[in-house]
């Protein structure tokens, strides 16, 4: 069972990891993976935790860096990330978990290769909680996705362009 576990674990790092190329075509929309975005619940008391579900289509060989905007009222619940394909579930866990110096936004990033996704036909979903920490009326949260070239996100420079967004509010404590 240990190998099995292992050699299951050594096939996802090395799919994680492999697939970037040297051109930068993070700049053009010519192979942009495609995302979609629900946070559930809509309204939450503080303490309590929200469910994200990023869906996610690409095709080919590249390496996809996956961003989740996120309200610092909110923090990420340590091994909660999951990537379903078709039937299987997989653990997974973002590179990348930061907050910008001079604004109110964090960031989790995922990096993947595309390759990934083709037992789901290109396609999956990540889903992951984050636990609402302070009472926030409207936050958003925003996803992005773009063909990585290397794993060098800036949260200070983002170049964040949402794809689609979902809006919370957190009611204070009683």
């Amino acid at each position: 069972m240990k190998k099995i576990c292992f050699a299951l674990l050594a096939v996802i790092l090395a799919l994680f990891g492999c697939g970037s190329d040297d051109s930068d075509s993070s700049s053009s929309e010519a192979g942009r993976p495609s995302v979609g975005l629900e946070v559930e619940p809509e309204e939450l008391d503080t303490g309590d935790r929200v469910m994200v579900r990023i869906s996610v289509e690409s095709e080919g060989d590249n390496l996809i860096e996956l961003k989740l905007r996120y309200p610092r009222q909110f923090s990420y619940v340590q091994n909660s990330a999951q990537l379903f394909l078709d039937e299987t579930s997989l653990p997974v866990a973002p590179g990348l978990d930061l907050q910008a110096a001079h604004s109110d936004e964090r960031y989790l990033v995922f990096y993947f290769n595309a390759r990934l996704l083709e037992p789901g036909g290109g396609a999956g979903e990540i889903t992951l909680e984050l636990t609402a920490n302070d009472a926030a009326e409207d936050v958003e949260f925003a996803v992005d996705a773009d063909v990585a070239v290397g794993e060098n996100f800036d949260p200070e420079q983002p170049q964040f362009t949402a794809q689609d967004s979902a809006f919370v509010s957190v009611l204070p404590e009683d």
